[in-house]
């Protein structure tokens, strides 16, 4: 059986890519590593104008373009983009911060053992550096937290930006996890 690689917290993948790499005489790389942060207390930031709103099929559009947008900034291999966001939208997981017009999207996971996920954070280059994103994550953090459940966010540990901005809205360190591919 080959797999194509193994996501984790940083020992236990770089644990489970020595062993497997020795059994089956392959190699391993360490493509991403990330850090898993999560929230207790949100501190939304002031003065961002706008409001988070659940995207609608209305939306679908300007959604692919940015889910698109954000697999291009974070180097994913997005697969079929269109099937995830005909897949997510209805079943409300996909978020926008409206300023006049859409400005930033997020996707809100479905609960796992009461922990929901903030992900796919995106801001247009057009609309960065007016704190769209951050407004927009730290309401859907306070409305998973007070539904309940366990907030959680991956962030790239090579994007000081990210890092920085969970950390301003609440947002503290975890644990660090590392993706290793197969070759």
């Amino acid at each position: 059986m080959l797999l194509p690689g193994v996501s984790g917290e940083a020992a236990t993948a770089a644990r489970f890519a020595g062993h497997w790499t020795e059994r089956t005489k392959s190699a391993a790389g360490s493509i991403v590593g990330q850090r898993i942060y999560e929230v207790r207390d949100v501190r939304p930031p002031d003065g961002v104008p706008g409001a988070v709103r659940q995207a609608g099929e209305s939306d679908r559009d300007v959604v692919v373009e940015w889910v698109r947008g954000f697999h291009v900034a974070v180097g994913e291999k997005g697969g079929d983009v269109d099937e995830l966001v005909d897949r997510r939208l209805p079943a409300g997981h996909l978020w926008l911060w409206e300023d006049r017009q859409a400005v930033s999207i997020a996707a809100l996971s479905e609960p796992a053992a009461d922990v929901v996920r903030v992900q796919a954070v995106y801001t247009p280059p057009e609309h960065r550096r007016h704190g769209y994103a951050s407004a927009c994550v730290a309401e859907l953090s306070s409305s998973a937290l007070a539904d309940g459940h366990r907030c959680i966010h991956y962030t790239d540990l090579g994007n000081p930006t990210s890092n920085s901005i969970y950390r301003e809205i609440g947002y503290g360190a975890v644990s660090e996890g590392l993706t290793y591919s197969f070759t």
